[in-house]
């Protein structure tokens, strides 16, 4: 199958628009809500990028932010090239690409295409760069990121919903921090290899549906300091571990449907037309509309109808008379 692109809009980049994400990582307990607000979408020359676009190209600015943890939001962008809608560029803290525009489409769309996925308009390959979240190690020195080449593919396009697979983002770290190693070493210069397997959902007219990333193989490369004499023995490129610990973004549709606590005791009470939460909570219309942000210990009074309160425990109808 074989599919033309318009716009930003084939994949509901619109002015004003929003998307609601179940963020978890490494486990289906710890719960972030994520929010993707879009904020424009204009012409955009590649300013401030590596690359000149003539003429000019859509982008659309938007900013991540998240609920209840309240870091600082991502400000980011998405834009298409006319070849390949390029995602996900300058999320650090919320993405694991850490600020590379990832190129996950490539117009026209044909099931089994294969492409380069890193936009090299924002990095080059093998540029190095200050890491987006600064000291990731023990010290306060900055470490350093760099991309190799990595890979995604169109997996299917069945209905509305296209799928890519990252097979695999090829992501590089490397840390500052010195380490015991023994008595009379010390482990330095460290250098991780992260191969990120996982995938990308997309719903033409709506947006992103869902991010995986599924696994990494991680190799690592790192120097051991005689604490003696000081002098440096480098240890080459060799296989690590092969992490499994998902990463999701899983959309959260105007459809909120109830998913049962996974805790021991109730985070929502009920007095009457009165609701009271123990935890932080959003509280959404039959109809999928968000009403209320609730922080622990606060309550509500509510008019009768049917109402769906998410917490990180589960999600929760009500119903109040």
């Amino acid at each position: 199958m074989v599919l033309l692109l318009g716009s930003l809009s084939f994949v509901g980049y619109d002015a004003g628009k929003g998307w609601l994400y179940d963020y978890v990582v490494e486990d289906s307990i710890h719960y972030l809500y994520l929010y993707d607000t879009l904020l424009s979408v204009g012409a955009w020359d590649g300013s401030g990028s590596r690359c000149t676009f003539s003429p000019s190209v859509d982008r659309a600015l938007m900013v991540f932010s998240d609920y209840p943890m309240s870091y600082l939001p991502d400000s980011a962008f998405a834009y298409y090239d006319g070849t390949y809608l390029v995602d996900l560029v300058g999320v650090a803290t919320y993405s694991p690409f850490y600020g590379a525009g990832i190129r996950t489409l490539k117009f026209p769309i044909t099931v089994g295409d294969t492409w380069q996925a890193i936009d090299t308009c924002i990095y080059a390959l093998g540029q190095k760069v200050p890491h987006p979240q600064g000291s990731i190690d023990e010290d306060t020195l900055v470490d350093t990121l760099w991309y190799d080449t990595s890979y995604a593919s169109l997996e299917s396009y069945t209905g509305d919903t296209i799928t890519v697979a990252f097979a695999p983002i090829n992501m590089v770290e490397k840390l500052t921090a010195l380490q015991v190693w023994d008595d009379t070493t010390y482990l330095c210069c460290r250098t991780y290899y992260h191969q990120l397997y996982g995938k990308v959902i997309y719903i033409a007219g709506m947006g992103m549906y869902g991010l995986r990333i599924d696994s990494a193989v991680v190799d690592i490369a790192y120097g051991l300091i005689n604490t003696n004499t000081w002098d440096t023995t480098f240890v080459p490129r060799t296989y690590l571990q092969t992490v499994y610990s998902p990463l999701r973004w899983d959309y959260v549709s105007t459809d909120v449907a109830e998913r049962p606590s996974k805790e021991g005791y109730p985070a929502v009470d009920v007095y009457g037309r009165t609701l009271k939460v123990r935890r932080d909570a959003l509280v959404y219309a039959a109809d999928g509309r968000l009403l209320f942000r609730l922080g622990p210990g606060a309550s509500v009074s509510l008019q009768p109808g049917v109402y769906f309160v998410k917490t990180p425990a589960g999600v929760r109808k009500v119903v109040i008379r």
